[in-house]
């Protein structure tokens, strides 16, 4: 699966199993901090891995034995017999492989097409307010979305 191009969609993906006691492990993603993930509740069940390590497949496939999520942020190329290797892996030990750019053979791809935010203008005029809410619309696309 790929949550391809927002932090707060990879976080809303992960929250609803976090919540059900899954744990879950984020890898190469310097910029994600705990403050962001304690504002899903996920702080509790889940492990940063900020290293931007040169050998991510290694790190992943061993997080993928012990862990029931695990999503990273792959380089720009990844050869496809990389994924190949961590997608069956994933599938053997029952864990979910989230990505955040597409690769080869993702099932899934989830996107946001759409993103509104409410609250700023309402009240005393333009510009006060506060951001109370944001809308997206998804879309998901891949041979597991029929």
């Amino acid at each position: 699966m790929a949550a391809a191009g927002s932090t707060s969609l990879l976080l809303t993906l992960l929250a609803e199993p976090m919540a059900s006691g899954s744990w879950a492990a984020v890898i190469r993603m310097p910029q994600l901090g705990a403050v962001a993930a304690s504002e899903y509740s996920l702080d509790l069940h889940l492990r940063l891995c900020r290293a931007r390590c040169p050998d991510w497949p290694t790190v992943v496939a061993a997080l993928i034995d012990g862990l029931d999520l695990v999503a990273v942020a792959p380089p720009t190329e990844v050869p496809a017999g990389v994924t190949r290797s961590l997608m069956a892996r994933a599938r053997q030990r029952g864990t979910v492989l989230v990505s955040t750019r597409p690769w080869p053979g993702c099932d899934v791809t989830v996107r946001i097409v759409d993103r509104r935010w409410l609250g700023l203008g309402q009240g005393r005029g333009r510009g006060w307010g506060r951001l109370r809410l944001q809308r997206v619309t998804l879309a998901a696309t891949g041979r597991g979305t029929g």
